[in-house]
Protein backbone atom coordinates (compact mmCIF):
# COMPACT_ATOMS: atom_id res chain seq x y z
CA UNK A 1 0.00 0.00 0.00
CA UNK A 2 1.14 3.60 -0.72
CA UNK A 3 -0.13 6.33 0.83
CA UNK A 4 0.33 9.90 -0.12
CA UNK A 5 -1.03 13.03 1.74
CA UNK A 6 -2.40 15.16 -1.12
CA UNK A 7 -3.19 17.84 0.74
CA UNK A 8 -4.71 19.03 5.05
CA UNK A 9 -7.87 18.17 3.48
CA UNK A 10 -7.94 14.41 2.15
CA UNK A 11 -4.92 11.37 2.01
CA UNK A 12 -5.22 9.23 -1.07
CA UNK A 13 -4.10 5.35 -0.64
CA UNK A 14 -3.39 3.50 -3.50
CA UNK A 15 -4.26 -0.30 -3.02
CA UNK A 16 -3.08 -2.96 -4.82
CA UNK A 17 -6.00 -5.47 -5.75
CA UNK A 18 -5.39 -8.06 -8.64
CA UNK A 19 -5.28 -7.47 -12.08
CA UNK A 20 -5.02 -3.27 -11.57
CA UNK A 21 -4.12 -0.43 -8.99
CA UNK A 22 -7.55 0.90 -7.74
CA UNK A 23 -8.25 4.24 -6.04
CA UNK A 24 -9.62 4.25 -2.16
CA UNK A 25 -10.34 7.56 -0.62
CA UNK A 26 -10.73 7.70 3.34
CA UNK A 27 -13.17 10.57 3.25
CA UNK A 28 -14.87 11.23 -0.05
CA UNK A 29 -14.05 12.44 -2.97
CA UNK A 30 -16.00 15.84 -2.63
CA UNK A 31 -12.93 17.01 -0.29
CA UNK A 32 -10.63 16.83 -2.71
CA UNK A 33 -9.44 20.46 -3.87
CA UNK A 34 -10.40 20.79 -7.84
CA UNK A 35 -7.02 21.12 -9.06
CA UNK A 36 -5.38 18.20 -7.53
CA UNK A 37 -7.84 16.14 -9.14
CA UNK A 38 -5.76 17.30 -12.55
CA UNK A 39 -2.60 15.76 -11.06
CA UNK A 40 -3.72 12.51 -9.61
CA UNK A 41 -5.71 11.33 -13.14
CA UNK A 42 -2.32 11.26 -14.82
CA UNK A 43 -0.98 9.05 -11.71
CA UNK A 44 -3.59 7.05 -11.92
CA UNK A 45 -2.94 6.27 -15.50
CA UNK A 46 0.38 6.17 -15.36
CA UNK A 47 0.02 3.04 -12.64
CA UNK A 48 -2.95 1.58 -14.16
CA UNK A 49 -2.90 -1.23 -17.07
CA UNK A 50 -5.95 0.05 -19.27
CA UNK A 51 -9.39 -0.91 -17.90
CA UNK A 52 -12.07 -2.27 -20.36
CA UNK A 53 -15.32 -1.17 -20.88
CA UNK A 54 -18.31 -4.21 -21.74
CA UNK A 55 -17.80 -3.45 -25.44
CA UNK A 56 -14.00 -3.69 -24.88
CA UNK A 57 -13.22 -0.23 -25.41
CA UNK A 58 -9.63 0.66 -23.36
CA UNK A 59 -10.53 3.48 -20.73
CA UNK A 60 -7.74 5.73 -19.93
CA UNK A 61 -8.72 6.56 -16.34
CA UNK A 62 -11.76 5.20 -14.18
CA UNK A 63 -15.39 5.81 -14.54
CA UNK A 64 -15.16 7.63 -10.83
CA UNK A 65 -13.13 10.48 -12.37
CA UNK A 66 -15.14 10.92 -15.68
CA UNK A 67 -17.09 14.03 -14.62
CA UNK A 68 -13.66 15.61 -13.23
CA UNK A 69 -12.02 16.09 -16.90
CA UNK A 70 -14.22 18.83 -17.98
CA UNK A 71 -13.35 21.03 -14.52
CA UNK A 72 -11.01 23.09 -15.17
CA UNK A 73 -8.44 23.47 -12.96
CA UNK A 74 -7.58 26.36 -10.76
CA UNK A 75 -6.10 29.93 -12.42
CA UNK A 76 -4.00 30.05 -8.92
CA UNK A 77 -0.89 28.70 -10.56
CA UNK A 78 1.63 29.31 -7.77
CA UNK A 79 -0.87 27.59 -5.27
CA UNK A 80 -0.87 24.29 -7.38
CA UNK A 81 2.77 24.50 -8.21
CA UNK A 82 3.46 24.51 -4.15
CA UNK A 83 0.86 21.50 -4.21
CA UNK A 84 2.85 20.05 -6.29
CA UNK A 85 6.35 20.81 -4.52
CA UNK A 86 4.94 19.06 -1.28
CA UNK A 87 4.22 16.44 -3.16
CA UNK A 88 7.41 15.85 -4.87
CA UNK A 89 9.37 16.02 -1.62
CA UNK A 90 7.25 12.70 -0.72
CA UNK A 91 7.74 11.08 -3.65
CA UNK A 92 10.49 7.92 -3.55
CA UNK A 93 8.94 6.22 -6.60
CA UNK A 94 10.85 7.58 -10.09
CA UNK A 95 7.99 7.07 -12.69
CA UNK A 96 5.68 8.95 -10.03
CA UNK A 97 8.49 11.57 -9.66
CA UNK A 98 8.81 11.89 -13.07
CA UNK A 99 5.57 12.63 -13.64
CA UNK A 100 4.93 15.35 -11.09
CA UNK A 101 8.09 17.19 -12.20
CA UNK A 102 6.57 17.23 -15.67
CA UNK A 103 3.74 18.55 -14.64
CA UNK A 104 4.70 21.17 -12.03
CA UNK A 105 7.50 22.48 -15.24
CA UNK A 106 4.50 22.80 -17.38
CA UNK A 107 2.57 24.78 -14.68
CA UNK A 108 6.15 26.90 -14.59
CA UNK A 109 5.89 27.24 -18.20
CA UNK A 110 2.52 28.39 -18.35
CA UNK A 111 3.24 31.10 -15.55
CA UNK A 112 5.88 32.40 -17.47
CA UNK A 113 3.58 33.01 -20.45
CA UNK A 114 0.94 34.71 -18.49
CA UNK A 115 3.91 37.17 -16.91
CA UNK A 116 4.96 37.93 -20.30
CA UNK A 117 3.22 40.77 -21.60
CA UNK A 118 1.50 40.11 -24.67
CA UNK A 119 2.46 41.70 -27.55
CA UNK A 120 -0.09 41.87 -30.43
CA UNK A 121 1.10 40.60 -33.91
CA UNK A 122 0.06 43.45 -36.79
CA UNK A 123 -1.82 42.17 -39.21
CA UNK A 124 -0.10 41.49 -42.76
CA UNK A 125 -2.27 43.37 -45.16
CA UNK A 126 -1.26 42.31 -48.49
CA UNK A 127 -0.30 45.20 -51.30
CA UNK A 128 -2.65 45.21 -54.13
CA UNK A 129 -0.83 44.28 -56.98
CA UNK A 130 -0.01 46.78 -59.69
CA UNK A 131 -1.22 46.43 -63.30
CA UNK A 132 0.95 46.83 -66.28
CA UNK A 133 0.59 49.45 -68.68
CA UNK A 134 1.65 47.97 -72.41
CA UNK A 135 2.25 51.06 -74.50
CA UNK A 136 2.22 50.16 -77.93
CA UNK A 137 0.12 53.51 -79.47
CA UNK A 138 -0.23 57.07 -78.55
CA UNK A 139 3.60 57.58 -78.39
CA UNK A 140 4.78 59.91 -80.51
CA UNK A 141 8.69 60.67 -82.13
CA UNK A 142 10.45 63.34 -84.32
CA UNK A 143 14.42 63.24 -85.43
CA UNK A 144 17.02 65.06 -86.62
CA UNK A 145 20.25 64.62 -88.40
CA UNK A 146 21.72 63.24 -85.42
CA UNK A 147 18.90 61.90 -83.04
CA UNK A 148 15.41 60.18 -82.56
CA UNK A 149 13.37 61.68 -79.73
CA UNK A 150 10.53 59.43 -78.71
CA UNK A 151 7.87 60.63 -76.60
CA UNK A 152 5.94 58.97 -74.08
CA UNK A 153 2.84 60.16 -72.08
CA UNK A 154 3.38 59.41 -68.37
CA UNK A 155 1.32 61.33 -66.03
CA UNK A 156 3.68 63.29 -63.15
CA UNK A 157 6.82 61.58 -64.86
CA UNK A 158 8.71 63.90 -63.15
CA UNK A 159 8.19 62.70 -59.82
CA UNK A 160 9.47 59.16 -61.18
CA UNK A 161 12.86 58.31 -58.93
CA UNK A 162 15.96 56.51 -60.62
CA UNK A 163 15.40 53.41 -58.87
CA UNK A 164 11.73 53.00 -60.35
CA UNK A 165 12.44 52.35 -63.89
CA UNK A 166 15.11 51.15 -66.05
CA UNK A 167 16.10 51.15 -69.63
CA UNK A 168 17.47 48.69 -71.78
CA UNK A 169 18.94 50.59 -75.33
CA UNK A 170 20.29 48.27 -77.83
CA UNK A 171 21.91 48.90 -81.31
CA UNK A 172 18.70 47.96 -82.72
CA UNK A 173 16.23 47.85 -79.81
CA UNK A 174 15.14 49.95 -76.71
CA UNK A 175 12.80 48.75 -73.75
CA UNK A 176 11.75 50.97 -70.60
CA UNK A 177 10.29 49.58 -67.74
CA UNK A 178 8.60 51.57 -65.05
CA UNK A 179 7.29 49.88 -61.44
CA UNK A 180 4.55 50.99 -59.24
CA UNK A 181 4.14 54.63 -60.26
CA UNK A 182 0.71 56.10 -59.89
CA UNK A 183 -0.36 52.50 -59.00
CA UNK A 184 0.75 51.11 -62.10
CA UNK A 185 4.06 49.40 -64.04
CA UNK A 186 4.71 50.76 -67.55
CA UNK A 187 6.40 49.12 -70.46
CA UNK A 188 7.99 50.40 -73.99
CA UNK A 189 9.33 48.22 -76.52
CA UNK A 190 10.37 48.68 -80.06
CA UNK A 191 12.42 45.60 -80.86
CA UNK A 192 13.01 46.18 -84.52
CA UNK A 193 14.42 50.27 -84.40
CA UNK A 194 14.52 51.85 -88.14
CA UNK A 195 18.22 52.32 -87.75
CA UNK A 196 21.04 51.47 -85.55
CA UNK A 197 22.26 53.91 -82.41
CA UNK A 198 24.52 54.47 -80.35
CA UNK A 199 23.42 52.76 -76.57
CA UNK A 200 25.59 54.63 -74.61
CA UNK A 201 25.19 58.10 -75.58
CA UNK A 202 21.20 57.39 -74.96
CA UNK A 203 19.18 60.48 -72.34
CA UNK A 204 16.46 60.73 -71.12
CA UNK A 205 14.19 63.68 -69.58
CA UNK A 206 11.82 63.93 -67.24
CA UNK A 207 8.43 66.36 -67.80
CA UNK A 208 5.34 67.06 -66.20
CA UNK A 209 3.18 64.54 -67.93
CA UNK A 210 5.83 62.78 -70.32
CA UNK A 211 8.91 60.98 -70.81
CA UNK A 212 11.12 61.79 -73.28
CA UNK A 213 13.77 59.65 -74.61
CA UNK A 214 17.00 60.65 -77.05
CA UNK A 215 18.64 57.86 -78.95
CA UNK A 216 21.43 58.68 -81.31
CA UNK A 217 22.03 57.84 -84.82
CA UNK A 218 25.35 55.43 -85.64
CA UNK A 219 24.53 56.81 -89.23
CA UNK A 220 24.47 60.75 -89.03
CA UNK A 221 22.55 62.17 -91.49
CA UNK A 222 20.49 59.30 -92.64
CA UNK A 223 16.86 59.67 -92.42
CA UNK A 224 14.10 57.15 -90.57
CA UNK A 225 10.96 57.08 -92.44
CA UNK A 226 9.66 55.79 -89.78
CA UNK A 227 10.85 54.72 -85.77
CA UNK A 228 10.15 50.71 -86.52
CA UNK A 229 11.77 48.44 -89.07
CA UNK A 230 8.96 47.21 -91.29
CA UNK A 231 8.81 43.88 -92.12
CA UNK A 232 7.07 42.58 -95.22
CA UNK A 233 3.99 41.39 -93.36
CA UNK A 234 4.04 45.05 -92.07
CA UNK A 235 3.83 46.62 -95.46
CA UNK A 236 1.15 43.98 -96.67
CA UNK A 237 -0.85 44.78 -93.49
CA UNK A 238 -0.64 47.84 -94.19
CA UNK A 239 -1.77 47.54 -98.22
CA UNK A 240 -4.66 45.50 -97.27
CA UNK A 241 -5.57 48.21 -94.86
CA UNK A 242 -5.25 51.20 -97.90
CA UNK A 243 -7.45 48.80 -99.80
CA UNK A 244 -10.06 48.42 -97.51
CA UNK A 245 -10.04 52.10 -97.40
CA UNK A 246 -10.14 52.92 -100.93
CA UNK A 247 -6.68 54.02 -101.80
CA UNK A 248 -4.39 52.65 -104.59
CA UNK A 249 -1.09 53.26 -101.95
CA UNK A 250 -0.92 53.38 -97.70
CA UNK A 251 -0.43 57.11 -96.64
CA UNK A 252 3.34 57.96 -96.68
CA UNK A 253 4.38 57.60 -92.96
CA UNK A 254 5.39 60.88 -90.93
CA UNK A 255 7.55 60.81 -88.30
CA UNK A 256 6.00 63.78 -86.44
CA UNK A 257 3.01 61.08 -85.59
CA UNK A 258 0.52 62.90 -83.19
CA UNK A 259 3.76 64.96 -81.45
CA UNK A 260 4.18 67.69 -84.14
CA UNK A 261 4.23 70.28 -81.65
CA UNK A 262 7.10 68.09 -79.33
CA UNK A 263 9.78 68.58 -82.38
CA UNK A 264 8.95 71.91 -82.59
CA UNK A 265 8.74 73.82 -79.27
Amino acid sequence: MYVYNASAECTVVLRMIPGHLSWANETTLDFFPLHIHTYLIPLYNLLTPPLKQPNNIPLQYPLLFSPLMSIRPSDDLQADIAELESLIAMTTRPNILQTLEKLRNSLHEQQQQNMSPSIRTPIQRSKAKAHTVYITTGYGWCQTKETVIIYLTVKNAFKLSPGQYTMDVQRRSIQLDIMEHEGANYNFRISQLNGQVIPEKTKIKLKDSKLIIYLYKENHGREWNDIRLKTTRDVYDELQRAEGKGAKTPPPPTPMTNMDLYCMG
